[in-house]
């Protein structure tokens, strides 16, 4: 009798041991753990980024907070100066010890970006790749280009809340960065469903915003073409036997026929 009851207590033991296994493998199956953050972003440099600077010649570029740095290390590798900023000094770590993977270096610190010394006339690139921002920041920027300077900006347009969660709505509306860029020369622009960078476990594409914009150099020798043939400012051409100049608005009536 002995025998059979403690064979029986033994089999309630493994029957219970097996339930419970079944509801831990069950719960963590209905409760799996949400991406870690370095899961969650595309560790490859921005696709917009990587397409819009192709051809273009290398100077100096800034990487507002870069992360771990995939932006900052592949214009490095393009023969870019880079410097590149973040608030987390791990990731700052991070992107120091990929550079030297990638067999690359660039230059890092450990800033936010509310109170970075951004410069003056001292970047030809600024890139702002999902880095939520204000019109305080883009004037800094503005001041911070070297005349010519370019800046790349790539968010989420204000339907990716329609898609996702994102607090704060850092997000912008239609043609906002067309208004919020204005005093730049815009060279680009794009609204668009693609897939995103960041949140990559929120859907399988986001809607974005690109810009690609110029600082205007006003200083900038002017060339005008007339016929197909370059004349630079204040040269005259002329044209129906009536001479005109070029100007910095483009060609002007000098007055007088041609001879």
């Amino acid at each position: 009798m002995r025998i059979f009851i403690t064979l029986l207590l033994i089999l309630l033991l493994q029957f219970e041991t097996v339930l419970a296994n079944q509801q831990k493998n069950q719960s963590s199956f209905n409760h799996a753990d949400p991406p870690s953050y370095y899961d969650d972003f595309n560790h490859e440099p921005n696709a917009f980024l990587v397409n819009m600077v192709r051809g273009m010649k290398p100077g100096k570029a800034l990487d507002v907070a870069m992360g771990t740095g995939r932006n900052a290390i592949y214009l490095a590798t393009l023969g870019w100066d880079v410097t590149g900023f973040d608030n987390s000094e791990m990731d700052v770590n991070m992107a120091v010890e990929n550079a030297r993977v990638s067999g690359t270096k660039i230059n890092t610190i450990v800033q936010d970006a509310a109170v970075f010394d951004y410069g003056k006339n001292k970047w030809d690139l600024v890139v702002l790749s999902y880095v939520p921002f204000d019109r305080i920041m883009v004037d800094r920027v503005y001041e911070s280009l070297k005349p010519g300077g370019i800046v790349m900006v790539e968010f989420f347009h204000r339907d990716s809340q329609k898609m996702r969660i994102l607090p704060d709505d850092p997000t912008f509306a239609d043609n906002e960065l067309l208004q919020i860029f204005s005093k730049y020369r815009i060279l680009h622009y794009e609204d668009v469903l693609a897939k995103q960078d960041w949140g990559l476990a929120e859907g399988s594409k986001n809607r974005l915003v690109r810009l690609w914009a110029q600082k205007k150099d006003h200083l900038a020798p002017v060339e005008c073409s007339l016929h197909d043939r370059p004349h630079q400012e204040g040269e005259e051409a002329c044209s129906y036997s009536r001479k005109y100049v070029c100007s910095r608005t483009g060609w002007i009536y000098k007055g007088g026929n041609c001879n």
